[in-house]
């Protein structure tokens, strides 16, 4: 689900997204669903590579 107020304006930027000189270069995503309580728990690891330095 999202939110549609969290989201930026057209023109503006997002601050979700990375930028520049960072990119992601790997994920792993980990879940682990409690069907009987309609849930899940989880983690996420993300791995980026830096091309030039950032403020």
């Amino acid at each position: 689900m999202t939110d549609t107020e969290l989201l930026p304006r057209d023109g503006e930027p997002n601050p979700y997204r990375l930028d520049g000189p960072i990119r992601p270069v790997r994920y792993e995503l980990t879940l682990e669903p409690d069907l009987e309580a309609a849930t899940f728990a989880g983690e996420v690891l993300i791995s980026v590579l830096v091309t030039a330095p950032t403020d």
